[in-house]
């Protein structure tokens, strides 16, 4: 495994993500019954994209390999840190430089 730009390696920025999604996420589960509504929906969806996120490194890892996993994580580490520089969602919905 190699090392990433803001992790360790791919089962450190895993672990950041499952982390995350239990706990940044307060208004989940039971938790979340009375919470408002918005926030209940932006828990549950960060919360799911993050463990997600964390499945789909391993997913690559197992299915495709395990340097293009550590290439998934290393872009994944630098963008959930500086964003999407790549800018690989603007065929979807265009920025504002791109307009």
């Amino acid at each position: 495994m190699q090392r990433l730009p803001y992790h360790d390696d791919r089962n450190h920025l895993r672990q950041g993500l499952l982390d995350a999604s239990r706990d940044f996420f307060p208004a989940t589960g039971a938790a979340g019954a009375n919470a408002d509504p918005a926030l209940r929906i932006a828990c549950i969806l960060g919360s799911g994209y993050a463990y997600n996120l964390a499945a789909a490194i391993e997913w690559v890892a197992r299915n495709v390999g395990s340097e293009q996993a550590d290439e998934l994580a290393a872009w994944l580490s630098n963008s959930l840190t500086n964003g999407d520089e790549d800018g690989l969602n603007e065929d979807i919905e265009p920025t504002e430089h791109q307009s």
